[in-house]
């Protein structure tokens, strides 16, 4: 499984739906552009990239979207002030 923390900034409110959309397919969403993301494979996350680069393209418009690798040890030493969970994912996902 690999673990990443993906962020945007999207101007076109129909693209900014469409990309929520996609990526609540992978993950939860955190904060109102901030998303937990957990892929199987690196295949799965190459899909998610054309896909949402289609969809940039298709709207013309220059979103800013941003993914961020976690390992193990960035896992273990992230916190939430709130004291909830951080990337605290069951063993297996269905997708």
């Amino acid at each position: 499984m690999q673990y990443y923390l993906a962020c945007f900034d999207v101007h076109h409110d129909r693209l900014r739906y469409r990309v929520v959309k996609e990526l609540m397919r992978h993950g939860f969403r955190v904060q109102h552009s901030v998303f937990e993301l957990a892929m199987r494979n690196t295949t799965q996350m190459r899909r998610l990239r054309g896909r949402l680069n289609g969809l940039c393209r298709r709207y013309e418009d220059p979103a800013n979207i941003r993914f961020y690798r976690m390992n193990g040890n960035t896992l273990r030493e992230s916190f939430s002030l709130d004291g909830s969970e951080i990337m605290d994912y069951p063993a297996v996902i269905v997708v």
